[in-house]
């Protein structure tokens, strides 16, 4: 089980919205609530982790009224805010902190384990085979990786750390670490490609 809090994920990942559209996290509060306002990625990845987070405080008997009255309140904003932007993310799934979901319309994120500090384009199922998640398998997506635009990720499949997935690309095997790999059968383009540009890592 992830250590980090639910506040220190939802940080995280509003520092990556900061850090990718301006190049700086730390910028006035004004700013960033606009940047807030349209960013609709994350808004979804906010309200999954608020839904996760309080169904965890249930296990806790401090916790438990609290979590008994916001868990149903979280599910109704995350059912509302899935359904306004398109973006589905399967209750059960395991995701580390720093998760960027640039654009809006057709993510689907189902039965995986996602590491820190990902990006998820518009157009995107992992873990779903067809139209509805598979139970069946687990993708285990470690950190660093770059998931481009159409791209389907299924079956029982690990992608390594620093991976990139080309636009398109349908992947149903492993892929290693730091490796670039694209088309219908996941075909390897380069095996040491650096993805910190797309990540919106600056040195």
């Amino acid at each position: 089980m992830r250590t980090n809090s639910v506040v220190e994920k939802i940080h995280a990942d509003f520092d990556r919205v900061c850090q990718i559209a301006t190049g700086d996290k730390n910028i006035p509060m004004p700013r960033k609530i606009r940047l807030f306002c349209f960013a609709y990625g994350f808004q979804v990845i906010m309200a999954h982790r608020m839904y996760c987070g309080f169904k965890h405080a249930l296990r806790n008997p401090v916790l438990f009224i609290p979590g008994i009255i916001c868990l149903p309140l979280c599910r109704i904003l995350l059912f509302i805010l899935s359904r306004m932007y398109d973006i589905h993310i399967a209750t059960d799934a395991d995701i580390g902190k720093g998760l960027y979901i640039g654009h809006f319309g057709g993510v689907r994120i189902g039965n995986c384990s996602i590491g820190e500090n990902c990006n998820v384009n518009h157009q995107v199922k992992i873990g779903f085979d067809g139209a509805r998640k598979d139970r069946q398998n687990h993708v285990t997506i470690m950190n660093n990786v770059w998931i481009g635009a159409h791209s389907h990720l299924n079956g029982s499949i690990t992608i390594g750390h620093g991976a990139t997935i080309a636009a398109g690309a349908i992947i149903s095997k492993d892929v290693a670490d730091c490796q670039l790999v694209g088309g219908s059968s996941g075909r390897v383009i380069n095996n040491n490609y650096n993805n910190a540009a797309l990540l919106g890592i600056h040195a």
